[in-house]
């Protein structure tokens, strides 16, 4: 069913493009239910932000999201987070595929060039990135005499079966520490090299490894994160954002 404005324009979601947008912004941008409520939910996980709406996630707004006048979208809308396969001819897969073979710095034969990468994915989640890009532009204006947000591309080896609920609601600091420890503090430990990640990688049942490619926001040393040798761990989960997927074997 198509929800539709009094002049017959179809209402489309500004972020999904689906129909029945049911809320939006104080502004007037459409956006549906099943985006509203997954924006809300991830600011409240993220930024513990309860009593506020959040701001509209669409580039440039300033307004505020209202509350949908649905509760759940219609069966079978699209997900608002979701992989999308990258062709090897895709210039975007060959940039992804240079960053992670680049060789770890002073490490000699440290380097993924020759891993057999199966598959690279786009991560596309529109509620991680709204409040990845609202966090990325508080940190600069606070920083406007310091590192800023000190936004760097780096690297974060975790296993395929993990892999989906990062995809779903971005890093959890609360699982900190399950798998190797907290030498740093508690927090996203990222990289800046893909070699340097993969020596916390593991094989699944079919010998494949998983390793997310990330933007993050390291700001101000000792505040923000902390660094050592190569490695960096984040002290917020909004300060991380997953952008690309690598499912590869060695």
């Amino acid at each position: 069913m198509e929800t539709k404005d009094a002049d017959d324009t179809p209402r489309l979601c500004a972020l999904c493009h689906e129909f029945e947008p049911a809320g939006g912004c104080v502004g007037g941008h459409h956006i549906c239910a099943a985006c509203v409520t997954a924006i809300v939910r991830t600011t409240e996980k993220l930024l513990g932000v309860t009593d506020i709406p959040p701001l509209c996630p669409l580039e440039g707004c300033t307004e505020f999201l209202r509350a949908p006048t649905v509760e759940k979208a219609r069966a079978g809308s699209r997900r608002l987070a979701r992989l999308v396969r990258l062709a090897p001819a895709d210039p975007e897969y060959a940039d992804v595929l240079a960053a992670f073979g680049a060789p770890l710095a002073g490490f000699a034969g440290g380097t993924l060039a020759a891993a057999n990468v199966r598959n690279i994915y786009r991560v596309e989640n529109s509620a991680l990135r709204a409040v990845y890009e609202a966090c990325r532009e508080r940190m600069d204006k606070e920083g406007r005499r310091g590192p800023g947000a000190n936004e760097k591309r780096v690297f974060h080896a975790t296993t395929r079966a993990a892999a989906g609920s990062i995809v779903r609601e971005g890093f959890d600091v609360h699982r900190a520490g399950k798998a190797h420890g907290t030498a740093l503090g508690v927090g996203i430990y990222v990289a800046n090299d893909a070699m340097f990640s993969h020596g916390y990688s593991s094989e699944d049942s079919v010998g494949a490894r998983a390793m997310f490619v990330c933007q993050a926001l390291l700001g101000a040393a000792g505040r923000n994160s902390k660094s050592s040798g190569g490695q960096h761990v984040v002290f917020r989960e909004q300060q991380v954002l997953p952008t690309h997927l690598i499912h590869y074997d060695t």
